[in-house]
Parts: C-alpha cells; structure tokens; sequence
C-alpha cells in the first residue's frame, strides 16, 4: 500500500485473498463467476455488503435461513430480532450475523433469539471463539447447525460461559437478504 501511494500511480490488483484486498484497495470490485456483485470502499462492501454472495465472501458468517415476521426474522421456533422493513414484502429470506456481532445471553427466560448450546470455548489471546451447536436449527444436510460467536476476554469473564450451557444468540447487526428463489414450478 505504501508503494502504491509512493508512486502515485493507479493500478489493479486481483487477488481471492479479501483481507488483502480490503487492506490495499481504495475501491473494491467484488466479481462472482464473471458477474460484479458489488463496487465500494473497503468499508463499504464489508458494512453494507449488496448480496449474500457478499457477506459470505468478506469474513465468517453465520448464515439462518427464515420468514420475515413482525420485529425480526423467524428462524424455526426461534426469533432473531432485526429491522426488516427494506424487505417490502418478501417473506423467505437469508440472514447472516457475523461472530463478532453475536451476543450470547446466558439468562434461561430470555425468548428472543437463537437456542444454542455451547459446545467449545477457545481463548485466543485478545478475543475467544466459542462454537456452538443450534438446538432448534438444522443445516442443508439435517444435522444440528454449527454457530459461532467471537468475544473480547472482558466479555467472555463477564458471562461465566461454560461447555454445554444452553444459552441465546442474538445478532447485534443481522444482514437480511430476500432467500434466491428456486426458479419456476415444473409439472411433470
């Protein structure tokens, strides 16, 4: 980067490697086999990504698909609460939060959100990665859906977490995207 505002020059970088990406360019053009998705600032295409090809590409997700509800997203028996008026009308959609945007509520009579059980905590220094295993949700293949939240050390020892505690995921920014349709009805 320091090379590049050195000469004063404009120049293309391709590269699969996003944060490489977001850390050298001014603009970034995000390309899905052939077709661009989204052009923007790095802080652009990471906050206010234009598709879910977007989100999943710029970092780890953690995808639910539902019907939009009054007050969120219904995720099976559970509710992820979010703004979602943008949807005018859509009801299936794809809505992803990010770890690092996830809340874990330890209390048993709170409602809203993801039931999750937790599975492993790992301390890695400045932040700790707790995975989990949805006790409502399934993924693509039928089995219980891995979810993972990251927290600062402070967070984490304010929570007094602990291996197979049930608890609530909420995200603190969920990114909802109208759910791709799956084309038109055939009769056979």
């Amino acid at each position: 980067r320091s090379l590049h505002d050195d000469l004063h020059i404009t120049s293309i970088f391709v590269t699969h490697d996003q944060e490489e990406a977001l850390e050298l360019a001014d603009r970034v053009v995000l390309m899905n086999q052939g077709r661009i998705e989204q052009v923007g600032t790095s802080t652009e295409v990471y906050a206010q990504p234009a598709s879910p090809f977007v989100m999943g590409f710029l970092g780890s997700t953690n995808q639910f698909r539902g019907r939009v509800e009054a007050g969120g997203v219904r995720v099976g028996p559970d509710l992820l609460p979010c703004a979602t008026a943008h949807l005018n009308g859509t009801r299936d959609v794809l809505a992803f939060a990010r770890p690092h945007e996830m809340d874990i509520v330890p209390n048993p009579d709170v409602t809203l959100g993801v039931a999750a059980r937790i599975d492993r905590i790992l301390n890695l220094g400045a932040f700790a990665r707790v995975e989990l295993t949805a006790l409502t949700l399934t993924d693509e293949h039928g089995a219980p859906q891995r979810l993972d939240a990251e927290l600062t050390q402070r967070e984490l020892s304010g929570l007094g977490l602990d291996t197979g505690q049930s608890v609530r995921l909420v995200s603190r920014n969920l990114k909802v995207f109208p759910a791709p349709s799956s084309g038109p009805a055939v009769d056979s």
